[in-house]
């Protein structure tokens, strides 16, 4: 299921909610152009997300570091 949008709180973390609380998993895509202006607010979360790019290029702002991944770059 393609998302979006993303929810964050004031102090700009994430409200996410894993199905289920025993086993903090998810599996998802997102569509960046389906965002508005193709980006994702700044955000962060208190769990490990990993990404892996399938078509186009994605820039990443981490810590104040910013790098572009490609297609098959996680």
């Amino acid at each position: 299921m393609a998302v979006s949008n993303i929810h964050i709180d004031d102090n700009l973390r994430e409200k996410f909610q894993f199905n289920d609380a025993s086993f903090p998993l998810d599996i998802g895509v997102d569509r960046y152009k389906d965002f508005p202006s193709a980006t994702l607010p700044l955000h962060w979360h208190d769990f490990v997300e990993f990404d892996c790019v399938l078509s186009g290029t994605v820039r990443f702002t981490v810590n104040s570091e910013t790098f572009t991944l490609s297609p098959g770059e996680c």
